[in-house]
Formats: C-alpha cells, structure tokens, sequence
C-alpha cells in the first residue's frame, strides 16, 4: 500500500511539474501581460467613476483562498459523491478504500469537474482579469494537490476503521454486493474474518480479497445451515445482518452469546426481523422481504462500566455505577469480589468499595458469559498492586500485552510470557509519562496514573477518546485530579494548580 501511494504522489508531482513549466513566462512576456492589466484596471476604474460606481480591489491571495474554498468542496467532495452514485448504481453498496481503486472510481468525474470550474475561473477571468492564465495555473496546481490530499484522507480513515467488517452484512443484506476495507483499528492482534467469510458464502454469496478489500456478492441470498468454528462475535452480528433478508431460513451453531449480540437481535426484530435464539447457542433467522424504520434505546456500554468499576478498586475507592445491567457485568463482578472488594448491585446500578488491601487471583480472559478480552488491561493494573502473584491469561488477542511496558516504567512487576502474564503485586505505583498503546489499555494506564504516586502523564489519547466520551471529566467528578492538556503550558499550569 505505501509502495502504491509513493507511486501516486510521483505520479502527481510530475503533474504539477508540468504545468508549472507550461505556466513559465519570459520577462518581456510577464512584462506584457502586466501592463495589459494596468491598462484594463484603469480603464475600467474610470467607466466605474462616470457611471457613479465604485471598485473594489480583489487581492490575489484573496481570489486563491477562495478559489481553494470553492474548488476543494465542489471538485473533490462533490465528484466522490457522484461517482459512489454512478459507479455502484445510485447506492451506497461499496466504498472504495483502496487509493488506486478510489481513484479510479471517480478520476473521470474529478478530471471533468476540474476542466469546467478551471474552465469557468478563466471565462470569469476573462471578463474581469482578476488574474493572469499563467497565475491560474498554478492555482490549479495548488488546488489539484489539495483534493488529492482529501482524497487520501478518505481512505486512510476508511482503513483505520477498528470494525470495518461489520458493514459487509448490512450492504450485502440490503443491496447483495458490498465492498469494505479490512479491519484497522487497535494494534492487539489479528482479526480473523475466516468465519464472516465462511458465513457469506454459506448464504451464496461471493467473496474475494483484493487491493485491500473485502468484496462480495450476490445474485439471491439463500438461508442456511451455519456452524462456527469458532465463537466470535462479529462473525455473528455479520452474518445475522446478512440473512435478516435472505430467503428461507438460516441457522447459526455456536453463535457468539455477548449482550450487544442479543441487542441487535431485537433492534432488527423492531424493525420487522424474525430472530430467535440470541443469547445462546444456536440462533435461528426467518428471512423477511424488507424492514421499517423503528425507535430504539441501545443497551449500556459494560465494558465502560467495568472500567469504573475498576478504577475503585485501583484507586481504594468508593464508585456507584448507575445505568447499567448488572447481569452483564457477572463476570468482573465476581473478579472484583475475589480480590477483596466490596460489590453492591441494584435495579440498574453497581457500587464497588475497596476499603480492604487486594487480593491475588487468576483470569483468563474467554467469550461471553466469561470475563472479557476488553478488561484485561484493567484488572492487570489492579492486580498489580494486589498482594502475592497472579496469573492473567489472554485467549482471544495474541497482542494484548502492549500496554505492560509501560506499566512497568510506573513500577510495576509483570513477566509476560505468550499470552500470559505473570504479576508479582507492589504496593504502590510512580509518576512517569506514558503512551496508550489501545483503547482498553490507554484506559487502563490511566487508571493506574491515578492511584500513582506522583505526575503522570498519558500520551497518544486519541485511542481512549474514541471509546470513552469525556472520559476526563466522568473522573473529575468521581475526584480524580485529572487535566486534558494540549501544550507544555497547560500542563504546567496544572502542576501548580495541584501542588
């Protein structure tokens, strides 16, 4: 992928080259042309004066940022627009990611938008000389590098989208193709797509890999008999938007069981599906011929939750957790309890208390109904400061131990050896400044800031903002002394502020 997109910006380098060089004037040529527009301004300024007029001086560089404006929102936004519509048959049943295969979508349509509004500058130009032909060029020049950045810019953010994937089923449910790019994301191991793919064509669709995409298609999605290798959620919420509107029936074995599962499971039954079985083993869809539109209130985050809870046991405190499902969180509630805390549940409520030194344990991380691949980064941060050793062992992520280096640099004792790690407890952590390696884990660090003794600081938040919405502030009011800060000067700020 770098190679290709080395490969387009030479490409577009030479281009801006050349016409640069077609936009070189000599001096008696510049001289010429400039004299001509004196010569224009002036006697247009005097048929301004005898009619009663006034004239106002367009600068130049107010003309290019205008023209920059108006060719970057109409030339690029508007041809990648049209060209998803032309391209996939006034759809939106693909996106292309790929650089060379979005540019090929719509560099036509982006070719012809840039002749007709380039074409319409000089024809104003013409009438107003507001610009010599040469200064447009460059302009051009300019302007043709901007939408080439936006369109890069597209496709890096398609990319890095952590669940990319989860696209295929709805476009192939609704519209039959459907092309996606491979999941980006958190750097914590390998996403497997085996199953989604296993599960598509098992509902007569084609699937290919290509140019970093996802490709499928079909002509009828027929239900079927599907039995997963292995349990995995987003193969699961895939393959259920994918046969929601297949014809017949469709069976999956060894569904994944996680309450956001059973959550979409009864959005889509809202909206006219016919889905039995989410929440265990084997989920049965009845293909329906079309959905409406329905009002639905979405379930509490408990991975958000669990990492409240946590921060109690972390910082030796005293957190209630409200709107929450309690029976979600079954799993980290009976962790915190095993390491000494104190747990009290309500209708839609959960209070932690750690008044008590905590305990050693061991986890291992395991689908739903077992303890979450999500809290692993929260629960090693409080056994870290646990008395004696415990285990932690990650099934589902092979590279999820990022984030222990940096644990470390705060104090902390932990051998990783696979996918495991092994925790000796300390009693306290230190100050040091840190980086968030992913979302969970960045999460996790700062908690652990927290309970350090000392300034911390976290970099690299942009992972812990995509998961948690003010996130900052929710630890501000339960009394953290925590600062989003942007420049060296903020955080001294805030140093004194603290003491």
């Amino acid at each position: 992928m770098q190679i290709l997109l080395i490969m387009l910006i030479v490409v577009l380098l030479a281009f801006s080259v050349l016409l640069l060089a077609l936009a070189k004037q000599s001096p008696r040529e510049k001289q010429t042309e400039d004299k001509e527009q004196e010569e224009y301004i002036r006697d247009y300024a005097e048929t301004v004066r005898q009619t009663g007029g006034s004239m106002k001086k367009l600068e130049h560089w107010k003309v290019i940022a205008i023209y920059l404006i108006i060719y970057d929102m109409i030339a690029v936004n508007f041809s990648y627009f049209m060209a998803l519509l032309v391209r996939f048959d006034f759809r939106y049943s693909s996106i292309p990611t790929d650089y060379f295969a979005a540019w090929r979508s719509f560099a036509p349509i982006y070719t012809i938008i840039i002749l007709v509004v380039f074409g319409c500058m000089h024809l104003y130009n013409s009438v107003w000389r507001f610009a010599s032909f040469h200064e447009l060029i460059k302009i051009t020049v300019a302007t043709v590098i901007t939408g080439v950045l936006h369109i890069v810019g597209i496709t890096i953010f398609w990319e890095r989208m952590p669940a990319s994937y989860y696209l295929i089923g709805a476009l192939l449910g609704k519209y039959k193709h459907a092309e996606v790019a491979l999941p980006g994301g958190c750097d914590i191991g390998c996403r497997a797509i085996d199953q989604h793919i296993k599960g598509f064509r098992a509902l007569g669709a084609e699937v290919k890999i290509e140019h970093g995409l996802i490709k499928t298609h079909a002509e009828h999605l027929r239900g079927s008999h599907i039995y997963m290798d292995v349990v995995s959620v987003g193969a699961t919420i895939n393959i259920m938007m994918a046969a929601v509107m297949a014809e017949g029936t469709t069976i999956i074995e060894n569904s994944a069981k996680e309450p956001h599962v059973v959550d979409l499971a009864n959005f889509l039954n809202s909206m006219g599906a016919n889905i039995k079985g989410a929440g265990t083993d084997v989920i049965r869809i009845k293909g329906v011929s079309h959905l409406h539109g329905t009002e639905y209130a979405v379930i509490p985050d408990q991975i958000e939750a669990g990492t409240f809870m946590f921060a109690a046991a972390v910082t030796k405190g005293d957190v209630t957790v409200k709107n929450v499902i309690p029976k979600h969180l079954e799993s980290i509630t009976a962790k915190l309890l095993e390491i000494g805390c104190e747990v009290e549940e309500a209708d839609d409520c959960i209070r932690v208390v750690a008044s008590k030194p905590l305990q050693h344990t061991q986890v291992k991380t395991l689908p739903y109904p077992g303890f979450p691949t999500d809290m692993q980064p929260q629960i090693t941060v409080a056994l870290g400061l646990s008395k004696g050793t415990s285990i932690v062992t990650e099934s589902i992520f092979e590279n999820r131990f990022k984030y222990v280096d940096e644990l470390t640099r705060m104090g902390a004792n932990i051998k990783v050896e696979g996918n495991t790690a092994i925790i000796d407890g300390v009693s306290r952590y230190t100050g040091a400044n840190i980086s968030a390696p992913d979302l969970r884990a960045g999460a996790a660090l700062v908690l652990a800031a927290m309970s350090a003794e000392g300034f911390s600081t976290v970099d690299d938040i942009r992972y812990i903002e995509r998961g948690y919405e003010d996130f900052h502030l929710k630890l501000q009011g339960l009394g953290a002394q925590i600062e989003l800060i942007e420049t060296e000067r903020d955080l001294r700020k805030f140093k004194l502020k603290i003491g």
